[in-house]
């Protein structure tokens, strides 16, 4: 083929040979006057909205500059070759526009084209990432290729293959929150750097998931009016880059407000300069609906400290994920040629650094900015973070991979629903249920009211509730000493993280088991202090000390034993065991007896009133503190008046892990009980108690009763013993099915032996017994019969066994049980019926 004509743009008398570039203008396309809408069935290097836009960049007059301060005066682009024949054009043109008109964000375009065909088209479309507000350009890049057809390495074809990838234009942003409405109060970077310049090429720009709007909402694609011009808002305005099925992650660097740099990777949305300042309202909710949980919106810190309020004071804590939102700027709205979003934390899931250094927990606790500091409103609590939902337990007790009480000392298990985070008093508590805003209320004014600190399972000695014991006149301030604290210093070589509580006891809690003031002048006061020491040189190094004590009170266990304790101190120290002062008050009152013990009161004489503070028996374990004192009677003979094996004991039990402290007192053992004969007649038995702070835990007793006779004729002796009893326990061990067994039994044993040649044993044993656990409940029957017969060296034992077991219900019937059928229901309520006149 041959061209029959051909004509060149170009000066008409060049310079030493060298034809220099020409200007063009783009006047018109038929594109130009409708809405730009690309939509075709197959992609092309220019669609109908590029063409659109580069007539309104090169020829439309009409138009105002995208600032709205003046014209918009149209450029031409330079074209360095523009041939036209019959058998196509040839162009190398290209242009870049900036300033640029309203409503038009195609910045740069390059085309290389050959009789006709396009072998190289880039098209550059400006653009910011969300959240952050970084500037961006999509490019759009079409080029031709030679490729096989159909694998046929013999028959070539030259396709045109399209590509996107974004470009970032503006790698570090600083934000200062002069633009923002809420000055940037809600968001802990002062910059963020995007370390990833060019992103590899993308899958084709997909449309966003829109929220559901309202009827007469707008959607984000669609075509809409600018200054009186037409145009579509297309995929490639708003959209997740993506690679190979997944989003694409930019690598991006923040600094906090303390210079500090944390790093991480996160996935952000491309919005076009049109989008933004003509539908970013619905592009930021359809990002604020991602999940904050979700990849998108969720970048992981791997526990970078990020100090989170501007105000003086410690509030850096370690970081482990962050999620970000899109928020609104100040009003007026910005000049359009700014961006028109700016970034906000949503949730950062933090670790506190009192609770991981002093209590050895790494719990993650999902925390926001509260309204008040967002708002910028008065705030003498320093309170700088809130629960993003549901509060935070902090159980110092209790099991289950939960922190123990010895780590404050293990007298008080202050256990908390922590809603939120203050500079002067660390982790602020309330009672569990409330919203978040109600519940940060008095810590906001730098209040404490016990109420709102202590829940009800928040405990002293196990089982006594902190907030009926702690009362003031007025509300002390988060730093008051009367004020438990819990905060984290850092120190140039070290961590410390401190728990510190000195406050007076004042009252006594509704049931009366904890007795303030005991003498009735020194006054009563509970001090707890735990730390917690971390070296940074040496992480795995931490050291922790707990020093816990509480003086002059009394211990009213439902009036069965009453306490009367001096001091009760605990004091652990690295490298040392655990050392425990139990100091009861001096004299006969130190230990009383009442209600069913009050028979004993005659006998405390024999438990020293220093039997707790120095005993014969002291177990110091990781699970608690065990002291305990026994004292054996010697036997006391009187003619034929035989009393042996008489024994009383007394212990105390103080757990670590929030099980309520207990006292146990014992006359004689189950297994060894007391011996009283009588005589040919003898009996004995024990009796044991065990009660708490929460109640009576455990009460088991026996009694035995019997005679016994033995006969010896020198040819043959024997012995015939008789027995009877009865057994009691019940015992209560927290859960709801207590258990309860009254058992009977008779016991008879002879023994004959004759010459020592043979002899022969006969044993018979018969109990009945009535067990309960819960609602259900059994009895049941037991004998059993052993003979043993040895003569000579043979010997030989049988044994026969019987167990009879009656099932029974509950104990009490309910109603429904007395209404079997619909006839006895009808009779019950014809009885009822009023009396006719």
């Amino acid at each position: 083929r041959t061209e029959l004509w051909h004509t060149r743009l170009g000066d008409p008398a060049p310079v030493a040979g060298v034809e220099p570039s020409t200007r063009i203008r783009a006047l018109w396309s038929p594109d130009v006057d409708n809405d730009g809408d690309p939509a075709l069935p197959f992609r092309v290097s220019l669609d109908a909205q590029d063409r659109q836009l580069l007539v309104r960049l090169m020829a439309d007059w009409t138009q105002k500059r995208a600032d709205g301060r003046r014209n918009y005066l149209p450029k031409s682009s330079e074209a360095k070759r523009l041939h036209l024949s019959s058998l196509g054009a040839l162009l190398d043109a290209g242009g870049e526009w900036e300033p640029r008109p309203a409503g038009n964000d195609l910045e740069q375009w390059r085309h290389l084209a050959t009789l006709g065909r396009d072998h190289y088209v880039r098209v550059v479309y400006a653009g910011y990432l969300m959240p952050f507000g970084h500037a961006a350009s999509l490019v759009k890049v079409t080029e031709r290729k030679l490729e096989s057809f159909e694998g046929n390495r013999n028959q070539r074809v030259a396709v045109l293959r399209q590509r996107f990838f974004l470009v970032v234009r503006e790698r570090l942003r600083v934000y200062d929150g002069s633009k923002h409405q809420f000055g940037g109060r809600n968001f802990p970077f002062t910059q963020v750097e995007v370390l990833t310049r060019v992103t590899p090429d993308l899958q084709a720009p997909a449309k966003l998931v829109e929220p559901m709007p309202n009827a007469a909402d707008p959607k984000i694609y669609g075509p809409i009016t600018i200054a009186g011009k037409a145009l579509t808002i297309t995929p490639r305005m708003a959209f997740w880059p993506r690679v190979g099925g997944g989003d694409f992650h930019f690598e991006i660097a923040t600094t906090d407000r303390d210079g500090q740099r944390a790093g991480f990777s996160l996935p952000m949305l491309f919005v076009s300069e049109i989008v933004d300042q003509h539908r970013i309202d619905l592009v930021r909710s359809a990002y604020n609906a991602e999940s904050e949980l979700g990849a998108r919106r969720q970048a992981d810190l791997g526990g970078a400290a990020v100090r989170f309020d501007a105000q003086p004071g410690e509030s850096r804590l370690a970081t482990r994920r962050m999620s970000f939102r899109a928020g609104s700027l100040r009003s007026p709205a910005p000049p359009a040629t700014e961006v028109h979003f700016h970034p906000e934390m949503e949730i950062a899931t933090v670790c506190v650094p009192a609770l991981q250094k002093l209590l050895g927990r790494n719990d993650e606790i999902p925390m926001r900015y509260p309204d008040v500091v967002r708002d910028n409103e008065p705030n003498a609590g320093q309170v700088f973070l809130a629960v993003a939902s549901t509060p935070y337990s902090l159980d110092f007790g209790g099991g289950g991979g939960k922190s123990q009480t010895d780590a404050l000392g293990g007298l008080a298990a202050p256990q908390m629903a922590v809603y939120g985070l203050s500079k002067r008093s660390g982790p602020v508590s309330a009672p569990a249920g409330m919203a978040p805003g109600t519940a940060l209320a008095n810590a906001i004014k730098n209040e404490l009211h016990p109420a709102d600190f202590f829940p009800l399972d928040a405990t002293l000695i196990g089982g006594i509730s902190l907030r009926d014991l702690i009362a003031f006149a007025l509300p002390p301030t988060l730093d008051d000493p009367r004020a438990p604290r819990m905060l984290a210093s850092e120190f140039p070589d070290r961590v410390e993280s401190r728990f510190d509580w000195n406050t007076p006891v004042t009252q006594s809690d509704p049931l009366k088991l904890l007795i303030p003031d005991a003498d009735g002048g020194s006054g009563t006061r509970l001090v707890l202090f735990g730390k917690a020491v971390v070296p940074l040189a040496n992480p795995a190094g931490v050291t922790r000390s707990a020093t816990a004590t509480l003086n002059n009170f009394k211990l009213n266990l439902f009036g069965c034993i009453i306490l009367w304790f001096d001091k009760l101190a605990f004091d652990a120290q690295p490298g040392r065991k655990p050392d425990v002062s139990v100091q009861m008050h001096p004299g006969d009152d130190a230990v009383r007896f009442g209600g069913p013990l009050e028979f004993v009161n005659d006998l405390r004489r024999f438990v020293p009133s220093n039997g707790f503070s120095d005993p014969p028996s002291l177990s110091v374990t990781p699970s608690g503190i065990s002291a305990g004192y026994s004292l054996s009677l010697p036997s006391i003979g009187v003619g034929i008046f035989t009393l042996s094996n008489v024994s009383l004991g007394a212990g105390f039990s103080l757990p670590f892990d929030n099980r309520p402290v207990s006292v146990r007192f014992n006359f004689a053992e189950r297994q060894r009980p007391f011996s009283l004969t009588v005589s040919l007649l003898g009996g004995g038995g024990f009796f044991a108690l065990a009660v708490g702070a929460k109640g009576v835990q455990e009460i088991e007793a026996a009694l035995e009763f019997g005679a016994a006779i033995a006969l010896n004729l020198v040819v043959a002796s024997g012995t015939v013993e008789i027995k009877a009893g009865v057994y009691f326990s019940w015992k209560d061990d927290g859960s709801s099915l207590k258990r309860v067994v009254l058992a009977g039994y008779v016991r008879i044993h002879g023994e004959l032996t004759v010459v020592a040649i043979f002899s022969a044993s006969l044993t018979f044993n018969l109990q009945l017994a009535y067990e309960k656990q819960g609602t259900a409940s059994i009895v049941y029957g037991e004998a059993e019969l052993i003979v043993e017969v040895e003569v000579l060296f043979l010997s030989f034992d049988v044994a026969v066994r019987c167990r009879r077991e009656f099932g029974g219900g509950e104990a009490d019937p309910k109603f429904l049980d007395l209404v079997p059928e619909q006839a006895v229901w009808d009779e019950y309520c014809a009885a009822f019926a009023p009396e006719t006149l």
